[in-house]
């Protein structure tokens, strides 16, 4: 995705160790959609281009049992 889209997905320095006790994983998110004032075609464009507020979706697979609770 770096080379055709250039997004890069920011990643701690140093790594996690190998014994870590969590796992990384990737699943679609369940929804993604734009909001804020480009959707209504509001937005300003700046030096760097433009501002646009994404709202995504996590599935409920990334969540704990315990953050789910807090939700």
């Amino acid at each position: 995705m770096k080379s055709r889209h250039k997004i890069v997905v920011p990643f701690p320095s140093p790594a996690p160790p190998k014994d870590a006790l969590y796992k990384f994983r990737f699943q679609p998110p369940t929804s993604v959609k734009l909001v804020g004032s480009y959707p209504l075609k509001a937005t300003l464009k700046t030096s760097r281009g433009f501002v646009i507020d994404i709202s995504v979706t996590m599935p409920d697979v990334h969540l704990s049992k315990i953050v789910r609770l807090t939700l």
